[in-house]
């Protein structure tokens, strides 16, 4: 039964039985993990993945896999929760939806689905964020298939057990909308993810990043990291890093081509005039 368990679900025994927990109210779930524990083969196993023979399984899984470099002062490191103190009261994850099939004659857009590719490359996606260890307290997502997908995928690599509807992620609704049924929904939430669609959720990291529309290409199946100090308008965010379809991770926002070619030009031309009491600045910068 071991096998057949960790061979449907992909889970090792520890991660099987928490899913279970997750899932199924019964008795039967206490004698099957005190049987399971019993068995010297079962515990020879969880001890190659724990390094030590456990009783019981332990079911906090969720290990940051990198070491992480000090954070600036005033600025939280990407492994704590935000908090007010540090001027940060959410982490929000903005998550646009895996490769969909192509609409086609008679199909309604709302049940087109993911391809076969988009499941992979998505997979691979949110394979990378759960190995960072971030515990989501909500997963939203839009009421279109590809975007529930997409998130039930998110949940189950992230090992979150819930995935709940938020109406307003549906492509027909602006960024403002967005914005307003969030802070409705958030709840003293610390960390949130939207699974969305384009252009809406371009518009929604453009409005509380600050910057141009213009200047954001969110690719299927990226997720993206803004530290959030509140969600009221004119609130600017904190952009931190976006994770790219397959996995790599980058700081910042996911610029568009050009956006990044006006970027770099700006850096390498540098200022046309040096500062005035250009001394001075020097010193107080080194």
């Amino acid at each position: 039964m071991l096998h057949t368990l960790r061979h449907r679900l992909g889970h090792p025994v520890e991660t099987t039985l928490a899913f279970l927990e997750g899932k199924w109210r019964s008795g039967i779930l206490t004698n099957l993990k005190g049987r399971l524990f019993q068995t010297p083969r079962v515990q020879k196993v969880v001890s190659r993945w724990s390094n030590e023979v456990h009783a019981e399984p332990s079911l906090d899984l969720a290990e940051p896999v990198e070491v992480e470099s000090p954070a600036p002062a005033g600025k939280p490191s990407r492994g704590e929760r935000p908090s007010p103190e540090a001027g940060h009261s959410m982490e929000l994850y903005v998550v646009r939806h895996g490769i969909a099939e192509e609409g086609g004659e008679g199909m309604r857009d709302g049940s087109r689905t993911l391809t076969e590719k988009g499941r992979r490359r998505f997979q691979k996606t949110a394979r990378a964020f759960g190995k960072l260890g971030r515990k989501l307290d909500l997963i939203l997502t839009s009421p279109l298939v590809r975007a529930v997908q997409t998130a039930e995928i998110l949940a189950r690599e992230a090992r979150h057990d819930e995935v709940s509807v938020l109406e307003e992620l549906d492509p027909k609704f602006d960024a403002d909308a967005v914005r307003e049924a969030l802070a409705k929904r958030s709840d003293k939430r610390e960390t949130i993810a939207l699974v969305g669609h384009e252009p809406q959720l371009s518009s929604v990291l453009a409005m509380l990043a600050g910057v141009p529309r213009e200047e954001i290409e969110l690719e299927s199946g990226s997720i993206v990291r803004l530290d959030v100090s509140g969600l009221a308008d004119g609130a600017v965010a904190d952009p931190r890093w976006w994770l790219k379809p397959k996995g790599a991770r980058k700081k910042g926002l996911p610029l568009s081509k050009k956006s990044r070619g006006k970027r770099k030009s700006a850096e390498s031309e540098g200022p046309s005039e040096p500062p005035a009491n250009n001394e001075e600045e020097q010193g107080e910068g080194s």
